[in-house]
């Protein structure tokens, strides 16, 4: 058999350190739609050349790794040239993998073709590392080509992450040690954002803390609602004394890419008053995947684009989603930040994916409004649920979005991130809205996928810290877990079959379901193992 580059054809195939024999092992498991290098047979199995794969979802290294697909059984139904394909899928696979980042959220997006969107970074360097390992071999003269970038919203735990992948380029590392397979260089030709940029959170020249109606630049009242009316299109145009310190990070490396190329960076909306929202994913057009931006929902104001200041829910209702109309009062920040989130509602086929932000009750009541007007369409068979999971949302949205598979990205890592998300209440609700044609709709959780390995009694050398916490300078010894696997949830679809897997702590068990898409139906399949 002649080597050739080829594409896995079904769900999931094993792939083992040697062609048989006891010790032999799982090194990694290969996904419908991923590329691999058949190198030809050997002894009745596939040798395949693995590089990143090998590692999985928890890549760290970048040598290439060779290793062997065994026959399926007789009972799969399925022959060994059945399990990866010579030919170009038709149509071909669109993959998405919803990182875990710990408390925030962070997607890559993967076309058939090759194009690359990420939605999102979380708040450290987890993205970074992911993606570096996901494309390894980059430069400042080699750049990994990002077609979009999407900061849902200005918050933290969704976008400062994505500094990090431009201060990874500044790892040198010692002897191509671990600190070079961190480096990640890209050129991304879109950057969107919702257009509210936080300034700091003193008032220039004072001690005073800004108010939350002055957070987001110039606002006008109208109709006696205030609205931010200063939505910025460029935030690397602004000046860093306008800026908090997050974004003044993220400025430095839009400007810095910017120096490698052209980057177009623009706010997204949809307009209230029906006029077509900012032409903005068109580059997918070509693989019949459509982008749709169904938020934040903008208002005109004086002529100007203006975006509402939301409130907090008055404690004067007791919060009853389902039949009472929630009241909000005041003018909250960071209600107003995440209420504004950019929504994108992408479809493939038959497959729907709806990205939610950090959407809050009463932005979610402006959508659901829509929907029911039939000015948008909130129906989706994937959910990336808003806001980590929290106890601000709205029955009526989840019901209107009546999801198959929701995914809520969170972890609470230290006490100052601890939210108890995802909230029961939450969980209970997408259970009950999810598709109705579905007996067990599922929720997945990348915290809940994640793999903690125990690894005993540590006991703290003070001499060889280097970063040392209070606890450690306090206790002498600790019990210590290791993080084996990250909790990454995998979504694999041709626009007529969905795919859905997970990692766990051993290398040859995946938590995976499969689904055959017939218009609103989600019909269960078996999971096509190889």
């Amino acid at each position: 058999m002649a080597a050739f580059t080829g594409l896995v054809d079904v769900d999931l195939v094993n792939v083992f350190d040697r062609v048989k024999g006891k010790g032999s092992r799982v090194i990694t498991t290969l996904a419908w739609g991923d590329q691999v290098r058949v190198l030809g047979k050997s002894g009745g199995t596939l040798k395949v050349e693995l590089g990143l794969l090998a590692l999985g979802g928890n890549a760290t290294k970048l040598e290439k790794q060779v290793g062997f697909v065994r026959p399926p059984s007789k009972s799969s139904g399925f022959t060994l040239n059945d399990l990866i394909s010579r030919n170009k899928h038709d149509p071909g696979v669109l993959k998405v993998d919803f990182v875990d980042v710990q408390q925030g959220d962070a997607a890559l997006i993967e076309t058939a073709k090759g194009r690359t969107v990420l939605v999102d970074g979380g708040d450290n360097q987890l993205f970074a590392r992911y993606l570096a390992s996901r494309f390894p071999g980059t430069s400042d003269k080699k750049r990994k080509s990002v077609d979009c970038i999407v900061v849902s919203h200005g918050d933290a735990d969704h976008f400062a992450g994505l500094t990090e992948i431009h201060e990874s380029e500044k790892f040198t590392g010692i002897n191509l040690g671990e600190e070079k397979r961190k480096r990640l260089f890209i050129h991304p030709k879109r950057i969107y954002h919702n257009g509210l940029a936080k300034r700091p959170g003193k008032v220039k020249g004072t001690k005073k803390d800004r108010p939350d109606e002055e957070m987001f630049g110039k606002t006008t009242t109208s109709k006696g609602r205030l609205f931010v009316t200063e939505l910025e299109n460029d935030i690397s145009n602004m000046s860093p004394d306008d800026l908090n310190t997050f974004f003044q990070a993220w400025r430095t490396a839009i400007r810095a890419w910017k120096k490698s190329g052209p980057i177009e960076v623009k706010r997204l909306s949809r307009r209230l008053d029906g006029t077509p929202p900012p032409v903005a994913f068109d580059f997918l057009a070509d693989e019949d995947i459509t982008v749709e931006i169904l938020g934040p929902l903008e208002h005109r104001v004086g002529g100007k684009g203006a975006l509402p200041f939301l409130g907090k829910p008055s404690p004067k209702t007791e919060r009853d989603p389902g039949t009472k109309q929630v009241l909000f009062e005041g003018k909250s920040a960071s209600h107003t930040v995440n209420g504004h989130s950019i929504i994108l509602r992408l479809t493939y086929g038959n497959c729907r994916m709806l990205f939610a932000g950090d959407l809050n009750e009463e932005s979610e009541g402006f959508l659901t409004e829509q929907h029911k007007l039939g000015n948008l369409d909130l129906t989706s068979e994937i959910f990336k649920v808003p806001h980590h999971g929290s106890a601000d949302f709205s029955v009526p949205f989840l019901r209107s979005v009546s999801p198959a598979v929701s995914i809520i990205s969170s972890g609470d890592e230290n006490e100052q991130k601890e939210h108890i998300h995802p909230r029961a209440t939450l969980v209970g609700g997408l259970s009950k809205q999810g598709r109705p044609t579905l007996d067990e709709p599922l929720i997945l959780v990348t915290e809940l996928a994640a793999f903690f390995k125990v690894e005993g009694w540590v006991v703290n050398d003070p001499s060889k810290v280097k970063h040392r916490t209070q606890q450690a300078d306090r206790e002498g010894e600790w019990f210590a877990f290791s993080r084996k696997a990250f909790g990454i949830v995998k979504v694999r679809t041709d626009g007529r079959r969905l795919l859905v897997f997970t990692y766990s702590g051993k290398d040859d068990m995946k938590e995976a379901y499969a689904f055959k898409l017939q218009g609103e139906r989600v019909i269960p399949e078996k999971v096509r193992k190889g």
